[in-house]
């Protein structure tokens, strides 16, 4: 939400006032990099376990709570009959940015309950194939991901978010993956 924020003021400067098209076109990336995280995430989802009815409509919920176009939530909603693959996400990733962002919230998703399953492994890796990083890059970020992930855990007490939010997993020892 900082970030958006961000790029909203930074292109309401570079134009010398309101420039409703640098708007327009934020938005539109943002809807873009939702979709892209989204589409990425019930890979994951499908790729660890078969998704059971409660699952389902938990993911529904997200997908409809997501704030995008009516036509981007039936195409994401379409996944939850008919998954998608890592090399369909990863097609559509145009710069290094929105590569580094949906890997690292990927590794963080898959971490949020405690450790990577074999199947979530296999698909963060093909992500990560077809997005072209390299297998050493991808466990320096797994890492990375890994210790701050925990650091946050050990410090929960004293981040206010944190407080008032129940993420599960976050009290659980996180299992190292990197191979």
């Amino acid at each position: 939400m900082f970030a958006d924020l961000l790029r909203e003021f930074s292109a309401y400067f570079e134009a010398g006032g309101m420039d409703v098209s640098a708007f327009e076109r934020i938005h539109q990336f943002q809807d873009k990099e939702r979709k892209l995280l989204l589409q990425a995430l019930v890979g994951l989802t499908q790729a660890d376990r078969d998704i059971g009815v409660g699952s389902r409509r938990v993911m529904v919920e997200q997908i409809k709570s997501a704030g995008l176009p009516r036509e981007v939530r039936k195409d994401l909603l379409g996944l939850l009959k008919e998954p998608g693959s890592a090399l369909a996400v990863a097609a559509v990733v145009e710069d290094d940015r929105t590569r580094d962002f949906l890997l690292e919230q990927v590794l963080l998703g898959a971490m949020l309950d405690g450790h990577f399953s074999e199947r979530e492994w296999d698909y963060i890796e093909n992500l990560a194939g077809w997005l072209g990083v390299p297998t050493g890059e991808l466990a320096e970020r797994e890492a990375e991901r890994t210790f701050g992930l925990s650091r946050i855990r050990d410090r929960q007490p004293e981040v206010d978010l944190l407080q008032e939010v129940d993420i599960p997993g976050l009290d659980r020892d996180i299992e190292f993956h990197g191979r």
